[in-house]
């Protein structure tokens, strides 16, 4: 029989111990570990050796410390993409400019920092968003269009919670996209035209591009 590796975390509630069970499980993978819930305790067996055991570890720690840090009201956090895009359950993958556009229009204050995001916001808010974002693209990706357009789609489509081909039929009406070259796409550049979206549109919600 392999032998198992034991360590416990403690949290405020059980709601935020099962919580963290369900995000282990999509970071490491459920065949890895064994996960025992008791009231606000979860005891992990991880079921490895050596260095894997230890990198199993390390990575339930980090989530561990994302988790405790986003009970906090304020406080920038730095999360890994990679951890972000585990979590999240995604339809299709997503750029992570894109991913970082929405957040700062929902009012994020965010910054890339090589492979980590430093953020204001909590990695379950994040990955609510990264899977909102990949549906969005799911449904714009096979349209003749450019990649910017589809990318502009994607991201004013999650932040409004529209129908992708609402949102084209919208800014196609407004003048923000022509064709070209028997494709549409963006009239102006990506930036302007997000902010002209968001001007044009935002009274569905008002936050704006800073």
């Amino acid at each position: 029989m392999r032998e198992q590796h034991a360590v416990t975390f403690v949290f405020n509630s059980s709601q935020e111990a099962v919580a963290f069970l369900d995000s282990i499980g999509r970071v490491v993978g459920l065949k890895k570990i064994v996960g025992e819930l008791k009231g606000n305790k979860v005891k992990i067996y991880i079921k490895a050796r050596g260095d894997e055991r230890e990198k199993i570890l390390r990575e339930i720690k980090i989530l561990y410390a994302q988790s405790k840090s986003s009970l906090v009201t304020y406080r920038k956090r730095r999360y890994k993409i990679s951890t972000i895009l585990k979590l999240a359950s995604l339809k299709i993958s997503i750029p992570v400019s894109s991913l970082i556009d929405l957040l700062r229009i929902k009012n994020c204050d965010i910054e890339l920092m090589g492979d980590q995001i430093e953020t204001s916001c909590d990695i379950e808010f994040i990955r609510k968003e990264a899977e909102r974002l990949s549906e969005k693209y799911n449904e714009v990706v096979f349209l003749n269009a450019t990649t910017s357009l589809k990318r502009l789609l994607a991201v004013i489509s999650a932040f409004l919670d529209t129908d992708p081909r609402e949102t084209f039929e919208e800014l196609l009406k407004k003048g923000l996209i022509v064709t070209s070259n028997d494709r549409f796409t963006l009239k102006d550049n990506y930036q302007l035209s997000l902010r002209k979206a968001l001007d044009l549109l935002g009274d569905k919600r008002k936050s704006f591009v800073t």
